[in-house]
């Protein structure tokens, strides 16, 4: 049995539905109650995620825990309470629900982390391996690497593998954040000024992350690691584009403006750092992963990028 905290997110919907595909019997927590209600059976009600949180029921039975439940970038409440409530969220409910696991006999706690705890999304002529010293840029990252420091803590406790995957941004069908602005515009005929971008991002697409879960659960892999994830390939953030308009069944409107002009433009209106992100390359070292993780991706970019653009006339 396998229990996902945060099934009713992007990743942990695709990851339900792939799972259950591949047929594994599936727990899911939410603390929507709403949301519960036009579920299975399946689904369990946790109406809070902290430090207090109480996953006896959720637990029970399980061999496998995939922890994806957590306050991303969306706090609205007070500013001087939002470091406290990104780690109680964020670090204290991933530590008590990590030892309730141990206690309870799951074999294998996966932690889906980001890669923002390493810096930036930005890399300039370089690449964040996993031994960089970490550099998190905002409450979320640093959030996601007091957890990752809170689960290292009990590696030794318990004799349950715990298994840390930093993700960069995840794209696909229905992805919110950057990805869902992106596609909207583009399914509105919104012009775009990337048709000169050429920059080399590593990204993952919900097809491999969720695949890679799938390989995390059902195959051998090393004990008490720490893995950065991707596609195993770059991607420009012109081809994103025609990559989110194969969502929408739209091409995307490019414009040709150089990236210099693009970020001459932004640091006038003071959003000179949101704009690096889709100027500028974002190179990961993935060979720890590649030599420890006999992992191959389902999904590849480049070859849907071309079949996209050989429907251009």
């Amino acid at each position: 049995m396998i229990l996902i905290t945060g099934s009713n997110g992007f990743v942990g919907k695709e990851l339900a539905r792939y799972l259950k595909s591949h047929g594994y019997n599936l727990k899911q927590s939410a603390r929507d109650s709403s949301y519960l209600k036009k579920q299975e059976k399946e689904f369990i009600h946790v109406p809070t995620l902290d430090r207090n949180t109480d996953w006896s029921e959720a637990l029970k039975d399980c061999d496998v825990v995939i922890h994806l439940a957590a306050m991303a970038h969306n706090y609205n409440g007070k500013k001087s309470e939002k470091l406290s409530k990104y780690i109680e969220h964020n670090v204290n409910a991933t530590v008590n629900l990590a030892n309730q696991a141990g206690k309870a006999g799951v074999k294998r706690f996966i932690f889906l982390s980001s890669t923002g705890v390493m810096g930036r999304q930005v890399t300039a002529q370089s690449f964040y391996g996993i031994n960089d010293l970490p550099k998190p840029h905002d409450y979320y990252t640093k959030s996601k690497l007091l957890a990752e420091h809170g689960l290292n803590n009990i590696f030794n406790k318990y004799k349950m593998n715990i298994l840390i995957l930093r993700a960069p941004v995840v794209y696909g069908l229905n992805a919110p954040g950057s990805i869902g602005i992106l596609t909207k515009a583009i399914k509105l005929g919104v012009p775009l000024p990337f048709g000169l971008i050429e920059n080399s991002r590593d990204l993952i697409s919900i097809n491999n992350l969720v695949d890679l879960f799938l390989f995390c659960i059902s195959k051998e892999i090393p004990k008490n690691e720490t893995f950065i994830i991707s596609d195993y390939e770059t991607i420009s953030t012109k081809d994103l584009c025609y990559i989110c308009g194969s969502y929408v069944g739209k091409h995307p409107k490019l414009l040709s403006l150089p990236s210099k002009v693009l970020l001459f433009i932004s640091k006038i209106f003071g959003q000179q750092k949101k704009v690096e992100t889709l100027v500028k390359d974002f190179r990961l070292d993935l060979n720890k992963t590649m030599k420890m993780l006999d992992w191959k991706p389902v999904y590849s970019p480049s070859r849907h990028i071309k079949e996209i653009k050989d429907t251009i006339i």
